[in-house]
């Protein structure tokens, strides 16, 4: 831990490359209802966003102070969603007026207006996901999951030139959306990056290891996270370091420097080093790393070491996922597609066979199996062979096909 830190000039010596992240967020909320996340729910400071002449001046001083450099990865977003800033145009003129490249976290809920000379100035965009069904977005985010996937492909389609990612945060209510999920990113030419949803206010954090979260809300939140795998982070945490707080720059829509991006706003006055345009360098810079409040989050094991691989989905989809890459690397073109499409069939039918035989489901079935023009025999042979519920599944597709 880098006690030493006082000054700039030795957080300069220390760090000759800049931060390695610094997050400014143009936006002061978030529209989406997420209720693990500090910014869930959270509409009180609605409407709160960075104006365009400090946003500049906030990048200038950081490059003044050698903070912001060629290696550092930089975004437009910590706690706010970024795209519901009116001016985001301007703000990423601003970017390209300073050849400053930035990543673009989102929940896909609007569309912004982007000039084409703009977009080269967006590195990445990362999509975050709640599952992949309107009764997921219901739980989590709250939004109309087919407006959010119609959002999704408008933003693909104006932002050609720009990888995405979507971040598919599992809970155990969504595990069974995952592979749907995957397929819309393969079609689309979207990374698929999945990764368990966990506590991310550290309040509630602390109260977790601390034993004191009321049991009802102990109860629902036992029902949709995984929490062995927040147990199994704290277990793996080195008790001497925080990463966020060595190499992490986090700035809200005030300019106020943040200890950390994982505290709820209404915490967060509690949380503040001084203003990065306002306030001495060097003390702001001595309140960061001095803490106090951060000792008791290491303690506690609730930060992650340096360069530490968390473990982000189960060891069962990984496999499977190898699997099919294996498949695609050595199985001649003909015969993979052909075994592919009898694979997409076959899921088709389990899906079915979970969703009670649902006639949404039922209909994607016989589309499919239209599309993929496959014969009687080979429909039988799938389903009586693979399915979960075999002769009685196709003898009830059986029926409804010879009507």
């Amino acid at each position: 831990m880098n006690t030493e830190i006082r000054n700039l000039i030795q957080w300069q010596e220390k760090f000759p490359m800049g931060f390695k992240e610094i997050a400014v967020d143009i936006t002061g909320f978030c529209n989406a209802k997420c209720k693990y996340c500090p910014s869930g729910n959270d509409l009180s400071h609605r409407g709160e966003f960075i104006d365009i002449q400090k946003y500049k001046s906030i990048l200038k001083k950081l490059i003044e102070y050698k903070m912001l450099t060629l290696n550092t990865n930089f975004h437009i977003y910590a706690l706010g969603e970024p795209l519901l800033h009116p001016n985001l145009n301007s703000i990423l003129s601003v970017n390209r007026e300073m050849d400053i490249k930035t990543d673009i976290s989102t929940n896909a809920s609007v569309i912004p207006n982007i000039n084409q000379e703009n977009i080269a100035y967006i590195k990445r965009v990362l999509i975050s996901m709640p599952g992949f069904s309107q009764d997921s977005y219901n739980r989590i985010h709250g939004f109309n999951f087919e407006k959010i996937k119609s959002n999704i492909l408008a933003l693909r389609e104006k932002l050609k030139t720009v990888p995405f990612d979507m971040t598919y945060h599992i809970y155990q209510f969504n595990q069974n959306e995952i592979e749907d999920a995957r397929k819309f990113c393969d079609k689309y030419d979207i990374r698929f990056a999945p990764n368990y949803a966990v506590l991310f206010d550290k309040n509630k954090c602390r109260e977790y290891v601390n034993s004191q979260i009321p049991y009802e809300e102990f109860k629902q939140m036992s029902k949709e996270l995984l929490l062995n795998v927040l147990d199994e982070q704290i277990k793996a945490s080195p008790r001497d370091y925080c990463d966020f707080r060595e190499k992490f720059l986090s700035i809200n829509v005030d300019g106020n420097v943040r200890v950390c991006n994982c505290f709820s706003k209404e915490y967060e006055k509690n949380i503040i080093c001084g203003n990065i345009l306002e306030d001495n360098v060097d003390d702001i810079l001595n309140k960061k790393y001095h803490f106090t409040y951060c000792n008791e989050c290491i303690k506690l094991g609730l930060t992650l070491g340096e360069g530490y691989d968390c473990k982000v989905f189960p060891d069962y989809y990984f496999d499977l996922l190898k699997e099919n890459e294996y498949y695609k690397n050595y199985l001649k073109d003909e015969e993979l597609t052909e075994a592919m499409d009898k694979i997409a069939f076959m899921h088709q039918v389990r899906k079915w066979e979970s969703y009670h035989y649902s006639n949404e489901q039922l209909d994607e079935l016989i589309e499919l199996m239209n599309q993929l023009n496959l014969n009687e025999y080979e429909v039988k042979n799938i389903i009586t062979q693979y399915g979960r519920f075999r002769h009685a599944t196709y003898e009830k597709l059986s029926n409804i096909l010879n009507k």
